[in-house]
């Protein structure tokens, strides 16, 4: 049996020899035939390998442990590991940066006096070979982890988040970012000349910008839109801006104790220049849809508390009449920046001549005339030719500009023998929650009919009206006969 056996291998030992030899030329197997890791591969091989002695003791009984102390340890033990592996890779780091260096200092040395076959020549007359170093490559396991590391060490950049940044730069209104372009393209050359950063821009090179601005002679309004400009580029880029450093805010608020001016409060327009308007303008004989317009603006802005804007998109689709009412609908206004959409509703009056929704009937047949619907109600207009005295629409879907608005009213204003120069487009809100307050319209009224979010701006509109000053002077009179036996009765019980 045994010569048997001894034969077998004998048979057996030519195929081993064979399978030595080619195990011995790779380089992945060893002498037996099995894996043999290498380089990176085997210092990760050793730190996640567990331990093989710890695996084959089950002979020895071990309390049950809960599966939160179970988790625990099995996190204990990811944490070492990982640990070993971030050493093993910053040695394997520096190896090869040391590696690259010898390599480049060779390239270095070997660039002096060599023949063809690329041997040196020695002072000593004696030819020799340049020794070959051998330089190890980085397999593709070894570059993911450098990779890792990289990424480990620095935090995510804005740039790793496309569709955040995104959305973080419409947290404005397109016509407030187009207005923060010229601003950002000033800050970003004025870094440029100075040597700043302009994103992410430290406290420094705000603080030298700013003052730069003061100097130019810039003013405080324009130097606040600057900084909101920074502001929300840095946001927007997912970066805390310096914009609110101490300094800076009380550089500002001591420009506004050196510069402060008296601000001009515009008037009010009351209802009797409203039914002196609308009986000079709107009962002629005479249409002119110019006129209509500027009126029919006026007379929502002093009713519905609405401003230029709220009424200078609105079309002739946005208005619906019921039986003793009209609603306006509000695509857009200045505090619903989320566009959620408002609604506006006018009654009638008892007298149609003043009527806001009889004069809207009326301004939308005249608009009827000219053009289709739906169009603007605060259209762009031209006259037909110099003899007719009617007028025809420039561009439907045009509506007016503010300052073409603006300079309607106030020929309107002048020609009935007042000083244009004391109202604004704000002046029929303005007359609208004042004529409310002084009939002893609630706060909370008074916040609805001004579309405001807090009853803040009420004193603003109402404190520094005449006639709110003539009402509280009335009730502190004491020339009355009235208020004096009130006053003398308080007095009898004492």
């Amino acid at each position: 049996m045994k010569s048997k056996k001894s034969k077998k291998r004998k048979a057996s030992s030519p195929s081993s020899s064979s399978s030595s030899s080619s195990s011995s030329s790779s380089s992945d197997t060893d002498a037996s035939g099995k894996y043999k890791p290498k380089g990176l591969s085997k210092t990760l091989h050793k730190a996640i390998k567990p331990s093989v002695k710890a695996a084959k003791r089950k002979h020895i009984k071990k309390e049950p442990e809960s599966t939160f102390a179970a988790m625990q340890k099995s996190m204990a033990n990811i944490e070492k590991r990982l640990k070993i592996i971030d050493k093993k890779l910053s040695a394997l780091v520096e190896e090869g940066e040391e590696e690259e260096g010898t390599k480049n200092a060779a390239q270095d040395g070997g660039e002096g006096d060599q023949s063809e076959t690329g041997e040196k020549d020695d002072p000593d007359g004696i030819r020799y070979k340049p020794r070959k170093v051998k330089y190890r490559k980085k397999n593709s396991s070894q570059t993911n982890m450098d990779r890792i590391k990289r990424l480990r060490s620095t935090p995510p950049t804005p740039v790793s988040f496309p569709t955040l940044t995104k959305l973080a730069k419409n947290a404005i209104a397109s016509t407030t970012a187009n207005s923060y372009c010229p601003k950002l393209k000033a800050f970003e050359k004025f870094c440029e000349k100075f040597n700043y950063e302009a994103c992410p821009a430290s406290i420094e090179a705000l603080r030298h910008f700013v003052e730069a601005l003061f100097l130019q002679g810039k003013t405080l309004t324009y130097v606040e839109s600057s900084l909101a400009a920074i502001h929300h580029w840095h946001r927007s880029v997912g970066l805390d801006a310096p914009t609110k450093d101490s300094l800076v805010l009380a550089a500002k608020k001591g420009w506004k104790r050196l510069n402060a001016k008296p601000k001009k409060v515009r008037k009010p327009i009351t209802p009797s220049i409203l039914r002196k308007l609308i009986k000079v303008f709107l009962h002629k004989e005479e249409t002119n849809l110019i006129y209509w317009r500027t009126v029919w603006r006026i007379i929502m802005e002093f009713y519905g508390g609405l401003r230029w804007a709220d009424i200078s998109e609105l079309r002739t689709n946005h208005i619906t009449f019921e039986n003793n009412y009209m609603t306006l609908q509000l695509p857009k206004m200045k505090n619903d920046q989320f566009r959620e959409g408002n609604s506006v509703h006018f009654y009638k009056a008892i007298d149609e001549r003043y009527c806001p929704v009889t004069v809207t009937r009326h301004y939308l047949d005249l608009l009827r005339k000219i053009g289709k619907f739906p169009i603007y109600l605060q259209p762009r207009l031209q006259h037909t030719s110099s003899t007719q005295k009617g007028h025809v629409l420039a561009e439907p879907h045009q509506f007016l500009s503010y300052r073409q608005a603006l300079k309607d009213s106030r020929l309107l204003l002048t020609s009935i023998g007042l000083d244009s120069k004391d109202y604004g487009e704000h002046s029929g809100k303005k007359g609208g929650i004042t004529w409310a307050a002084l009939n002893n319209a609630s706060r909370t009224e008074l916040t609805v009919v001004g579309k405001w979010k807090s009853d803040k701006m009420i004193e603003t509109y109402v404190s520094r009206t005449p006639e709110f000053h003539q009402k509280v002077q009335q009730k502190l009179d004491i020339s009355k006969q009235k208020s004096r036996k009130k006053f003398k009765n308080s007095f009898k019980n004492y």
